[in-house]
């Protein structure tokens, strides 16, 4: 959304959300009711936080919004488009989901492929204030490629923190041996496969997760510093005009 707005169901209000970079949720289940429900989504734009660029009228006008060159813009039927004035809606599909009462929200993946591992954060939500035990249990295979029918790694997590109210996080770490690099030449692809299972409730979710094990680090030890290191080597970097990074 952007820049900033504000999510009714039904004449309640449900929250609201400022900037347009990440994604943003509500659960909607207590204020649902059978038949025709509305959603009202109120969008409102501000003025960066360095004033209007080159427009005498607002000349000492400063807004909140974080200001880019990589805005998403907008495009007028008179003046042309326009990348980096701000513009302003709604920029994505609003969707619905049906959910567990205990559900994976998202699923983050950082590669060591020095240590052949991944390390794994488990974003869990639960709606009431009831713990609950729940076990986690992830499988690696191949994504691109084909690894047979067993998963080249996996892991079974129980003895966990129970899951509260709100957000809940879970960190642990998965052993790849042997892995193949994510290179140009080789795009090679991992799918990471979680499963959140909560057997008191005997609900069950699950999110899937696409990664690559590739490495990119700043060389400040050797000579000299300052060298980005691909996948542990020296490569050239190519730098576009809206800070785009890319290795050759």
């Amino acid at each position: 959304m952007d820049y900033r707005a504000h999510v009714f169901i039904n004449n309640s209000y449900l929250g609201s959300h400022e900037g347009f970079f990440a994604p943003f949720e509500f659960d909607i289940t207590t204020r649902l009711h059978p038949g025709k429900n509305v959603l009202i989504v109120v969008v409102e734009n501000d003025f960066p936080t360095f004033g209007r660029v080159n427009d005498p009228r607002y000349p000492d006008l400063i807004g909140d919004k974080l200001y880019a060159a990589t805005g998403p813009g907008y495009n007028d039927p008179i003046a042309g488009w326009h990348h980096c004035p701000p513009g302003m809606g709604i920029l994505q599909p609003v969707t619905l989901e049906v959910r567990p009462a205990i559900h994976i929200t998202d699923v983050f993946v950082r590669p060591i492929p020095e240590e052949s591992k991944i390390a794994v954060l488990v974003e869990a939500r639960a709606r009431d204030t009831t713990p609950h035990q729940v076990e986690i249990q992830a499988t690696v295979h191949g994504y691109n490629f084909d690894t047979g029918s067993a998963p080249v790694a996996q892991l079974t997590l129980t003895n966990l923190d129970p899951v509260g109210h709100s957000l809940n996080f879970y960190r642990f770490e998965i052993t790849i041996p042997s892995f193949r690099w994510w290179t140009l030449d080789e795009p090679w692809l991992y799918s990471l496969q979680v499963q959140l299972k909560c057997p008191e409730l005997k609900t069950s979710d699950a999110q899937e997760k696409i990664f690559g094990m590739r490495s990119f680090k700043l060389d400040t030890s050797g000579s000299p510093k300052g060298r980005f290191l691909f996948n542990w080597q020296r490569n050239q970097i190519a730098r576009s005009k809206y800070h785009g990074i890319r290795t050759t």
